[in-house]
């Protein structure tokens, strides 16, 4: 049993750093349609698509801060929040529609799709456990991934609490 939790942990923390990877991949840096920022970007501070107020009143969770992107290990998004003890919480990415095309072919990445958030949704990663909401709007494209809490196995944030913060995005985009 612990070994498959183990296994569910190391799948889920692996697939957090391929999405990272993905997303910041490739020569180009592109813009962001509606938000007219580049995709590798570090957006704190200077853009409010996704707040730390967002990500309080959905979690119910306080003390949740935006950390500056590479400040901690696992910070590799355009918004990076952080618990008040430093450990990585959430992550909003934005990018374009060639990752999200990848993101949504790649097989077994995509779950389930998601209803009311943009124009096209979906949970990811394919299996026992979801921490990751990829959408797009238009050409404007993001995600919003949870991390994992180390002590039980399981991400900070449900998909449920995920797709609220994608629509949050999707209506300031």
């Amino acid at each position: 049993m612990k070994t498959k939790k183990v296994k569910s942990v190391l799948l889920a923390i692996l697939s957090l750093i391929i999405l990272i990877t993905i997303s910041s991949c490739g020569e180009k840096e592109k813009q962001i349609q509606d938000v007219g920022k580049k995709q590798n970007e570090d957006l704190a501070g200077k853009v409010n698509v996704l707040t730390t107020a967002d990500i309080e009143k959905v979690s119910g969770m306080s003390g949740i801060k935006l950390v500056d992107k590479g400040s901690i290990s696992g910070a590799g998004g355009n918004l990076n929040f952080a618990t008040a003890d430093g450990k990585m919480y959430a992550m909003l990415v934005l990018t374009d529609m060639d990752i999200f095309d990848q993101w949504k072919a790649r097989e077994n990445y995509t779950f389930k799709q998601l209803s009311n958030i943009g124009d096209e949704a979906y949970s990811a990663p394919g299996g026992g456990m979801q921490f990751i909401v990829f959408f797009r709007k238009g050409k404007s494209v993001g995600s919003v991934s949870s991390f994992i809490k180390l002590e039980t196995g399981h991400p900070y944030l449900s998909v449920e609490q995920l797709s609220d913060l994608a629509r949050i995005v999707v209506n300031r985009m």
